[in-house]
């Protein structure tokens, strides 16, 4: 069984050593890494081709955003699991690959684990995203803490949705009638609060785009929405004074 790890980078240079070290240290080693780099102008590419073995694909060139560069990983995949991998991300488990192996039975598989929300400046648990144990169209796991049975990279993320392309892209893998869902109770992946997604600035844009892609299943589908930040409000560490 073989992992394709996919990641996407622009002047990502301030937590990569970190975050290829991490990969690195996996016990597990039967991956390989694919990375699509936007053509960074600091040192990224530099520290990415310092950490390139035989197991890594390296793309640069000018992508038209984060989205467009994952369907350009997802192009490239030859693994049975995919996971995604953000550059300023953590894997906080060395045996994280190993227990996934362990479970793996399909390439129509879809294995959840647990991830942090960890503050970009302090490095304070903000957020415990704990997957669903059960199979969901709403509330979904984190994709970051994701490994998708390559069966399923025949879904693509829609470039038009800038924010929440990751949520269309999951409820149609979530909802393919293929998807065999397992849970994983492990803390797989430290998730910085700095993504396009987890920005406070970006929350309102981030929720127009959710309710336009509800919509594009039935008007209905909306009233759900509610069920999604419910669910979400549960998981922050609020701080009682």
């Amino acid at each position: 069984m073989k992992i394709s790890v996919i990641s996407t980078t622009y002047n990502s240079e301030k937590y990569l050593v970190e975050n290829l070290k991490a990969l690195k240290s996996q016990t597990y080693q039967n991956y390989e890494h694919i990375i699509f780099d936007s053509c960074s102008t600091d040192n990224t590419v530099k520290i990415l081709k310092k950490f390139q073995d035989h197991r890594t694909k390296l793309f640069v060139e000018k992508d038209n955003g984060i989205f467009f560069g994952l369907n350009k990983c997802l192009d490239n995949v030859t693994g049975d699991l995919i996971f995604l991998y953000c550059s300023d991300d953590t894997i906080k488990n060395k045996n994280l690959f190993y227990e996934i192996s362990k479970v793996y039975e399909s390439r129509s598989d879809v294995i959840s684990t647990d991830v942090n929300i960890v503050s970009e400046k302090t490095n304070n648990i903000v957020r415990r995203w704990g997957a669903p144990k059960k199979l969901s169209h709403i509330i979904l796991p984190a994709h970051t803490g994701l490994f998708i049975g390559s069966y399923f990279k025949k879904f693509n993320f829609d470039t038009k949705y800038k924010i929440s392309s990751d949520f269309k892209y999951l409820r149609k893998i979530f909802k393919d009638n293929n998807i065999n869902y397992k849970f994983l109770n492990i803390h797989s992946v430290d998730q910085r609060d700095g993504g396009n997604s987890t920005k406070y600035s970006n929350q309102l844009k981030k929720m127009i785009e959710d309710i336009k892609i509800l919509n594009e299943d039935s008007l209905f589908s909306i009233f759900l929405y509610p069920i999604k930040i419910i669910y979400k409000l549960t998981q922050f560490r609020w701080k009682i004074k």
